[in-house]
């Protein structure tokens, strides 16, 4: 432990390099290099605590392909390492230093990412890789001239991170969220079209995900 709390009394010290000697503040006397045992607090209960490392980062990732940085919270001194468990649904890169980089390589699953430091498991944290299934798009499949905010949706919205780029060839977007997994449409007055495409590209992070399409008949 790196520090000392002394439970049948009111203080608490800081362990030094020296075996049973610690530093503390004795009141409103000096602060003092002392063995354990000698000093004027009582000594019959202590407790020791210590820092220990951690893995920052989430406990979700989404999409194969996808780059989620993890990093080592207060590194202990030496070299830091990072091994992932075997079939884990994600690689890691690089393999030394404080950060690594998770990229997720299947659809789902479970894996644990391991930070070591001189060889010394310090942290161990478990991913779960999702990869849900998005589309088709949902929404009318007749739509009628002159109509306006007709809504179709690409489900589900439920996961962090997605963005929705909605498009037409003929139909007019009256309004795109691009957080939100619906496009509202206005239909023009055209006696010369009768059928289009609507489509949406849905990207996480800046990174593609899928392009869905429905095709819509015009009245």
């Amino acid at each position: 432990g790196s520090k000392v709390r002394y439970l049948s009394d009111d203080h608490s010290a800081i362990v030094t390099s020296t075996l049973h000697y610690y530093s503390s503040k004795w009141g409103s006397g000096p602060r003092f290099k002392h063995h354990k045992n000698d000093s004027p607090y009582n000594v019959t209960n202590l407790k020791y605590y210590i820092r220990t490392a951690v893995i920052v980062g989430p406990d979700n990732i989404y999409y194969a392909g996808n780059v989620t940085t993890y990093n080592l919270g207060h590194t202990p001194a030496g070299t830091v390492t990072w091994e992932k468990s075997a079939g884990s649904p994600f690689n890691i890169s690089p393999t030394t230093g404080s950060t690594t980089n998770v990229t997720q390589t299947a659809g789902s699953g479970t894996g644990t990412l391991t930070a070591k430091v001189n060889g010394t498991v310090v942290a161990t944290k478990t991913i779960r890789a999702y990869s849900p299934t998005l589309g088709p798009i949902m929404g009318p499949s007749t739509v009628y001239k002159g109509q306006t905010y007709v809504s179709f949706q690409v489900m589900p919205n439920t996961f962090p991170g997605l963005t929705y780029e909605w498009s037409a060839g003929n139909l007019v977007l009256a309004s795109n969220n691009t957080s939100s997994s619906e496009g509202l449409f206005n239909v023009p007055n055209d006696p010369y079209i009768d059928h289009d495409m609507v489509y949406c590209n849905v990207s996480f992070n800046g990174n593609h995900v899928g392009t869905f399409s429905k095709s819509v008949y015009i009245q």
